[in-house]
């Protein structure tokens, strides 16, 4: 149909329209004369203007920003470390180190949490003894019912041992360890045990519909 653009041929050369050196189907100029400038508005002449941005230095530049790029700037607190002209600009002008003090004075550092104070804490439920009743053994019979995977990402207990250096988890889908009925325990990875962790309400109904479908 007449208007339509089509793609040259595959086996149809291409030359550059200033050097005559075969380039890629779809461009008009090779990288060494697109790199010079742009083209004069008389195609063809082969004239240039403007110059290369590699070559525009400072003010001439396009990214040249008032030149604060170029200046050094230290952190606002201890006024000896440099820091990088983001963090100046756009941040809190501060350091890693001094920004890590700021945090851990007003309690903001998870790092530092411990007990009801961190952000993972649920009841003191994690400090809570496993049952005599969660033996290898039993661990060992659900893994061979989940066939040996993370029921969540399905991971494999070979990847696991690979990856985190053990085999692959068991976890109580009620959050109670002293639970260890099979209908309430499931293989999963580390990675998707440690998520369980949170928003548990998600993660019970996820894994109790999970457990039914593997006992179908």
């Amino acid at each position: 149909m007449e208007g339509e653009i089509y793609p040259p041929p595959q086996n149809m050369k291409k030359y550059c329209t200033d050097c005559n050196k075969e380039i890629y189907k779809y461009s008009t100029r090779c990288k060494s004369c697109a790199r010079k400038g742009t083209l004069n508005p008389n195609h063809g002449t082969g004239i240039f203007h403007g110059t290369f941005r590699k070559n525009q230095k400072e003010k001439n530049n396009s990214n040249y920003r008032h030149g604060e790029t170029l200046k050094k700037h230290y952190c606002i607190d201890c006024k000896i470390n440099e820091i990088h002209y983001t963090t100046w600009s756009y941040g809190e002008k501060k350091c890693q180190s001094c920004d890590t003090k700021k945090r851990i004075k007003l309690g903001t550092f998870a790092g530092f949490k411990k007990g009801k104070e961190h952000f993972s804490y649920v009841n003191g439920k994690g400090y809570e003894p496993y049952s005599l009743e969660f033996t290898k053994k039993l661990k060992e019979s659900i893994r061979k019912r989940d066939d040996y995977k993370c029921q969540n990402c399905s991971m494999t207990e070979e990847e696991h041992l690979i990856v985190h250096g053990r085999n692959i988890e068991i976890h109580h889908i009620d959050y109670n360890k002293s639970n260890c009925s099979e209908d309430n325990l499931i293989t999963l990875c580390k990675h998707c045990n440690l998520r369980a962790n949170f928003n548990r309400d998600y993660w019970f109904k996820f894994y109790q519909e999970k457990l039914i479908k593997i006992n179908i």
